[in-house]
């Protein structure tokens, strides 16, 4: 949960900026398409239309950023409970304690029953 948290944030932030950038860019398309008559006849098409897409190319790039921390949020949340049974195994064979199969089965069935409560929480 602790990684999670500040990639949340983040993927929050990402998220404001990709609604506002869609919302900038349906603005201009909106405006376009009312003043079509008027792009044509003075033969502006190809000036608006470039900037139509800088407005996608930097919607693009938020929403790429967006997909990105959440793939990692995903990640993280889904491969926790894998990473905390290797770091309690491993700290089990580093202070000298003897796996025996008993040990390790109830280890891994408590880590499965908390697993669930730990995934609601937020």
């Amino acid at each position: 949960m602790v990684p999670n948290f500040p990639l949340g944030r983040l993927q929050n932030r990402f998220q404001v900026k990709l609604m506002e950038s869609k919302d900038t860019r349906m603005k201009a398309t909106s405006e376009i398409l009312r003043n079509m008559r008027i792009l044509k006849l003075q033969g502006w098409e190809m000036k608006f239309l470039s900037k139509i897409v800088e407005l996608r190319m930097g919607e693009a790039g938020w929403l790429k950023k967006y997909l990105y921390t959440s793939a990692m949020t995903s990640f993280v949340f889904w491969g926790a409970p894998t990473f905390v049974s290797v770091a309690t195994f491993g700290a089990c064979m580093l202070l000298g304690i003897p796996l025996e199969s008993s040990k390790i089965l109830s280890a891994l069935a408590t880590l499965r029953i908390l697993q669930q409560p730990i995934q609601n929480l937020p």
